[in-house]
């Protein structure tokens, strides 16, 4: 390919340059160029403050809550970025703290209530088992332990249930961007 390229190409190519204006062979004098200057100015121009135009956000969250109440604090203006887990409002939670404490102390007395069950049916059964006291008593005391079993269930969900509520009244942002009313 390379012998093909010097006897053929090569010589093709120095043809079309010695026809090209101001080319010189290597043997012939040193060819004078010709360049054109122009003298460079700096222009400085201001750029206006305000732009107008439309932004379109890429994604959109509605920030709904799950309680009803007075908000309490606002911690971010429209158009501040917020990054993702930011603080943005919170809502007045007395009410939802109150009743999460009811729903604590009423799991508290329920566990103690199953406490005395207990107590009290370890009694009856020593009793009955000196004929001390009848059988119906026995299945009585043993139906309130199963009662209290399920008191202390019923007021673990309440618990929760108020916890709940009340974790609610702090609105996170889910996402990083720009806040927007």
């Amino acid at each position: 390919f390379m012998r093909r390229f010097v006897s053929f190409g090569l010589p093709v190519i120095l043809f079309f340059l010695s026809l090209s204006e101001g080319f010189a062979f290597p043997h012939d004098e040193m060819a004078v160029v010709r360049v054109i200057t122009r003298e460079v100015a700096e222009i400085r121009e201001e750029l206006p403050n305000e732009y107008i135009g439309e932004v379109e956000a890429v994604e959109v969250y509605n920030l709904d809550t799950r309680v009803n109440g007075i908000i309490s604090g606002i911690y971010c203006i429209e158009g501040s970025k917020i990054e993702k887990g930011d603080l943005i409002f919170e809502i007045e939670d007395t009410p939802y703290k109150a009743a999460y404490l009811i729903s604590k102390a009423r799991y508290t007395q329920a566990q103690a209530d199953l406490e005395f069950c207990r107590k009290n049916y370890e009694r009856i059964k020593h009793l009955s088992e000196r004929n001390a006291m009848s059988k119906a008593e026995l299945d009585e005391a043993l139906r309130k332990i199963e009662y209290s079993k399920a008191k202390i269930l019923e007021m673990e969900g309440v618990m929760m249930d108020a916890e709940y509520h009340l974790n609610q009244t702090k609105i996170y942002s889910p996402i990083t961007g720009i806040i927007g009313y």
